[in-house]
């Protein structure tokens, strides 16, 4: 690594993500109240810079033989610490307010549809920051003895409160990405159960689409994570 720039100076940036859930349940899928506390805390070069905060409500029922449906509220806040001065003081609380809906159909022993529907209002100190989101998300999986395969799409909306100070508009910014996924159990390279270590490869694409044209992206994400159930 060399820096050809002196007046750039690169820091590292670490997250960590703490979370708690409690749950009560009756039968083995259905009727299944969750409360969940979320933590997480961005720093940079060992300084804070981003710090949030959120509960999650939400409660689970069957319909019928083969479909669950989960509806939740969200509340929270993050602290964003600016610029020179991101050494501890909050220069921006914001908060969040948000509901979801998560509907699950099996379709047979093999084949599940997914689809989340959230609507959130992010409230910032500075209009211009504050706005609505949509999002919406659906998949399906397939679920073999050699792993579980899926595709997925998922599309976000914002629509902001204030007017960009740079480009004098109103942004509303849509965002469109799909993508395949495949998880292993290991070492026996099946499909993973709750208390497996697993792996998980995904492949991800998509296009934001902006009246602000300083906001039209295009990406490409790939991911494996290694995780272990309990």
């Amino acid at each position: 690594y060399v820096n050809n720039n002196p007046d750039v100076n690169y820091s590292l940036a670490n997250l960590g993500v703490n979370t708690a859930t409690f749950a009560y349940q009756r039968g083995p899928l259905t009727d299944r109240f969750t409360l969940a506390w979320n933590s997480s805390e961005t720093t940079l070069g060992n300084k804070g810079f981003m710090n949030s905060n959120w509960g999650t409500a939400s409660y689970q029922i069957g319909v019928g033989d083969n479909a669950l449906v989960n509806a939740g509220l969200n509340y929270g806040y993050n602290n964003q610490l600016q610029g020179d001065n991101y050494s501890g003081s909050s220069s921006r609380s914001n908060w969040m307010t948000g509901v979801a809906v998560n509907g699950k159909y099996f379709i047979n022993a093999d084949w599940l549809a997914e689809l989340n529907l959230s609507h959130y209002k992010y409230q910032a100190t500075v209009d211009y920051e504050s706005y609505y989101m949509n999002l919406e998300v659906a998949s399906v999986s397939y679920m073999t003895r050699y792993g579980t395969w899926g595709i997925f799409a998922s599309n976000v909306g914002n629509t902001y409160a204030g007017v960009d100070p740079i480009s004098n508009l109103q942004r509303q910014i849509q965002t469109a990405s799909y993508g395949a996924s495949y998880a292993v159990s290991l070492p026996n390279f099946t499909k993973p159960e709750r208390k497996d270590l697993s792996l998980s490869l995904t492949y991800q694409q998509g296009r934001a689409n902006s009246n602000v044209s300083t906001y039209n992206t295009q990406t490409r994400q790939y991911m494996a994570i290694l995780s272990k159930g309990f």
